[in-house]
């Protein structure tokens, strides 16, 4: 068994051309094939002292979503290639490659794209996630607009100024719709020059550039070679003057060429603090694509097609207590899913509202809001002798209808849920729910039985909630 501290040649040649090459065959047999092209061939190893085998990434976007993802698969392989290997343990780090992936001569000043640079974007150098498709993305009113824009930019279409501006809260589809984006123009120009990076990896890279004294390569790199400019997280640049002067030069020159600028953040360019009015008169010519909370339906759809493509089958009434839990972050909202389905794998249990109850109390920041409504169906459902199926049916059978605007009253009364979502949890449009909500307040003052009902249901309530 080779067993070192400071790491040796001999050990160095070992990882280098054994332990890591057979550890990413097994991963290659783990990991999906376009998940490994992406994330896992660009891996470049490196030995340092500890003994620790380094992987360099081309960028910290890379470094990130590859640790955050893919750490305890890789580390996994590392270590039984070493157990088989006899090697006595190796640690596994990640780092930024000090080399650019796609490196440019200080001097060149050709337009044409290097060989292998079509290659290069289709191996997932540009950062780009094969599931961020637009036949991925779930289009529903609040993000329509940003959708259509995406798809016309992608198709080459000068809209406005040539600039795209999609803004959003965090988890509601931005780095989707710019990804689907670029590849999709990829797609259909497989040579195109395509610069996909944050904010923060545009500045690490100038002020490196300046440090090394290659600030013409970086310049010809954005300006010159370049047909399509992504920036991700705009606020990043808010108080950053001489980034934004370089940033304001670069987007003049490629607009000045015809070439495309697409642009995400949180904020609009209005709001952006410290933002020099010369960059932002620029970024405020844009097409600014707003994407809003998904509404009700989008999100049953998010979940449904999540559900799917997971080969999970779920009932109805579990996707819409996760769709009216989880309002404001695509990302959770699928993460309801994700939990779900490694619940339901892991336990070797059939999926129930039990289990779907217990995920959402964990992801959903809201959860307490929606077990009570989802418990207060539970409830009335109990006080009137029905199944929730029958009380969410179109019947308009007496019973059913007074069981129905009695629930929805109470789930006025005892949460913050809004007209619409009380009416989706019991199957009623939002008039409908306001109506039968209105009928009910007027006729307890003079109903004592209808309001010993209601006193009953609220007190099992409070022995449930």
């Amino acid at each position: 068994m080779i067993s070192i501290g400071n790491v040796s040649p001999e050990a160095t040649g070992l990882i280098l051309a054994t332990i890591w090459p057979k550890a990413k065959a097994r991963l290659a047999e783990t990991i999906a094939q376009s998940a490994f092209r992406v994330w896992i061939d660009p891996l470049r190893p490196n030995v340092v002292d500890g003994p620790t085998l380094q992987l360099e990434t081309p960028n910290h976007f890379f470094l990130t979503f590859v640790r955050d993802n893919y750490r305890p698969q890789i580390c996994q392989a590392v270590a039984a290639q070493c157990q088989e290997s006899g090697f006595g343990g190796l640690a596994v780090d990640f780092a930024e490659s000090e080399v650019p992936v796609l490196p440019f001569a200080a001097e060149a000043t050709e337009t044409a794209p290097p060989p292998g640079w079509s290659e290069m974007c289709r191996a997932g150098r540009l950062m780009f996630n094969p599931r961020f498709t637009f036949e991925n993305f779930i289009v529903g009113d609040p993000n329509s607009l940003a959708f259509e824009a995406a798809k016309a930019f992608a198709a080459g279409q000068k809209l406005g100024a040539g600039i795209l501006y999609i803004t959003s809260d965090h988890g509601l589809g931005k780095s989707h719709l710019s990804q689907a984006l670029g590849q999709c123009y990829l797609d259909g120009k497989p040579g195109g020059r395509v610069r996909y990076l944050t904010c923060e990896d545009f500045t690490n890279e100038m002020v490196m550039a300046i440090k090394s004294q290659t600030t013409e390569a970086f310049k010809s790199k954005y300006r010159l070679n370049c047909d399509v400019l992504m920036l991700e997280e705009m606020t990043f640049l808010a108080g950053k003057s001489k980034i934004q002067d370089e940033l304001s030069f670069t987007l003049d020159q490629l607009l000045n060429q015809g070439k495309m600028i697409v642009l995400t953040s949180t904020a609009e360019p209005q709001r952006i603090p410290k933002l020099a009015q010369s960059l932002k008169s620029r970024l405020c010519s844009a097409l600014v694509a707003p994407i809003g909370p998904p509404d009700f339906e989008t999100r049953m759809g998010i979940l449904a097609d999540r559900a799917l493509k997971l080969g999970l089958r779920v009932p109805r009434p579990i996707l819409e207590l996760f769709a009216g839990a989880v309002k404001n972050d695509v990302r959770r909202l699928e993460s309801c899913l994700t939990t779900l389905e490694a619940k339901s794998r892991l336990l070797t249990k059939a999926v129930d509202m039990d289990m779907a109850l217990e995920t959402i109390s964990f992801i959903s920041e809201t959860a307490a809001d929606a077990l009570a409504l989802t418990k207060l169906v539970k409830v009335v459902c109990r006080a009137f002798n029905l199944d929730e199926e029958e009380l969410r049916s179109k019947s308009r059978r007496r019973n059913l209808a007074e069981a129905r605007s009695v629930g929805m009253c109470l789930a006025r009364r005892l949460t913050d849920h809004t007209y619409e979502e009380i009416g989706q949890a019991f199957g009623r449009s939002h008039s409908t729910t306001l109506h039968a909500i209105n009928k009910i307040e007027g006729l307890l003052p003079h109903d004592p039985k209808l309001k010993g009902r209601i006193e009953y249901i609220t007190a099992q309530l409070s022995q449930e909630i």
